[in-house]
């Protein structure tokens, strides 16, 4: 039974380290979203404000 106990205990750490890898990337792409949405905003450029 351990050695099932050990499997299923590797199983989680590794779904643990998963989720917090996602967690991870998800923050990272909104800041890259916010930054693009800013720089999008404040363009001087006509063809990018007509476009939005």
């Amino acid at each position: 039974m351990s050695m099932l106990k050990d499997a299923w205990d590797q199983r989680c750490d590794q779904a643990k380290q998963a989720k917090a890898k996602i967690k991870h990337q998800h923050k990272e792409l909104d800041k890259q979203k916010d930054a693009l949405v800013k720089r999008l905003v404040e363009t001087p450029k006509p063809k990018v404000i007509a476009a939005l």
